[in-house]
């Protein structure tokens, strides 16, 4: 009975310790949890880029801020095309031939890509959030400029800029020489051009 009582005592101490151990874990877990979320309240969390734009630990109004100064250089500097040798630059807003009237051929929605970046790891799903947290702290998610190109404008000034690039296309014809003259007969080589 001794032996018994001896041998539930320690087994009632192991597994003592084994609780003790498992909450002291969880409420550290739980710490680190509720210490990161209050870190990146109204921010956006680690790891997500736009592009290559770093935008952790912004608020939306500085991430826009970033976001919109970048857009800006792209409004001045126009974004740059190249075909071979020959290189043209596209502006984004495009003046008429008046200049008076300007219009957009290339749109960023900034908007709409920071409710992306900022939603990331806040889509109510907490395992899913957690995953998603977990997995930017090893390695960044890059999320999309989100944009709207008039294809037929860009299309337009391309050919114009490339018109001297471009080669014509050609109905196909068959076209046919002579390899060799033998004595039982001719060999053709036929092809396609």
């Amino acid at each position: 009975m001794i032996g018994e009582k001896i041998k539930n005592k320690k087994f009632f101490n192991w597994l003592l310790w084994i609780a003790i151990i498992f909450f002291i874990i969880f409420f550290s877990l739980v710490s680190i949890y509720l210490s990161f979320e209050n870190k990146y309240i109204n921010k956006i969390y680690p790891g997500l880029y736009l592009g290559k734009i770093n935008l952790e630990g912004k608020t939306l109004n500085e991430a826009e801020k970033i976001i919109g100064d970048k857009i800006n250089l792209l409004n001045q500097n126009g974004i740059n095309f190249y075909y071979g040798d020959n290189m043209t630059t596209i502006f984004p807003v495009v003046s008429s031939l008046e200049g008076d009237i300007a219009y957009q051929i290339i749109n960023f929605d900034t908007d709409k890509s920071l409710t992306i970046a900022y939603g990331f790891g806040r889509s109510g799903n907490f395992v899913a959030d957690l995953k998603n947290k977990i997995k930017t702290l090893f390695s960044n998610e890059a999320i999309t400029l989100t944009a709207t190109v008039n294809d037929n404008e860009v299309e337009k000034i391309l050919k114009e800029k490339f018109s001297n690039s471009e080669i014509p296309a050609e109905d196909a014809k068959l076209t046919y020489k002579k390899i060799s003259r033998l004595a039982e007969g001719e060999i053709i080589e036929f092809g396609i051009s």
